[in-house]
């Protein structure tokens, strides 16, 4: 990369969107908003034949308001 240049980063949902089906996106979701831990989510991926490092799980998690206000009222309850 050349200096002024700057490097194209996918959103952290479209990398996670990119990288599964759309029932594994569905359960990391779920997964997300029953209150497993990124590492779990990992872990049940890679059970199913799906590597997807943590640190994209994290980035989804963290870059969707609307999973984090689910996750929240799913604590609560």
């Amino acid at each position: 990369m050349m200096a002024g240049e700057s490097k194209i980063v996918p959103h952290p949902v479209k990398a996670v969107s990119a990288a599964l089906a759309p029932e594994q996106e569905k359960l990391v979701r779920k997964l997300l908003i029953d209150g497993a831990t990124f590492e779990d989510v990992v872990l049940t991926l890679a059970a199913q034949g799906h590597r997807v490092p943590q640190h994209v799980v994290e980035n989804y998690f963290r870059s969707d308001p609307e999973l984090h206000a689910l996750r929240a009222k799913r604590m609560v309850e």
